[in-house]
């Protein structure tokens, strides 16, 4: 961040900045946009973990699920990249499962899996179609 009055900083945040507030350091420190406005050098090579529960696709009661990813912060990460690693097949894969229907996105059908990473995100996954990529 470039040098600022602090006048010019709102005061809630001026606050949360003096305190060293976590999710405020956070969020600025993994705002990407930010951080490429004001020419920072960013490390990509972040490491990252996926919460969550693994799909059971040895008993596929539900033809579909519906999955949900929040991220807290803005990141560089990419969609595709996110879901290939929780899901165990490559992003090729993810790509044909959306082109034929079996993955679609929700929250945002105009968008695609290129798609950085942001907040409440909710796909619908055919696990018929993701067993059969797990067997290819």
């Amino acid at each position: 961040m470039r040098q600022v009055n602090p006048r010019a900083i709102a005061p809630d945040l001026y606050n949360r900045f003096q305190h060293n507030d976590q999710h405020t350091s956070w969020a600025y420190a993994f705002d990407y946009d930010l951080l490429k406005r004001n020419d920072a050098k960013i490390d990509r090579s972040i490491e990252y973990v996926i919460d969550g529960d693994d799909l059971d696709l040895t008993n596929l009661k539900k033809e579909t699920v519906l999955v949900g990813l929040k991220s807290d912060y803005r990141t560089d990460l990419r969609l595709d990249t996110v879901l290939s690693k929780k899901l165990g097949i490559s992003r090729r894969m993810l790509e044909d499962l959306s082109q034929k229907g079996q993955l679609q996105l929700l929250s945002d059908p105009a968008s695609d899996l290129k798609q950085r990473l942001k907040d409440n995100i909710v796909i619908a996954i055919n696990l018929r179609g993701l067993e059969q990529c797990h067997r290819t």
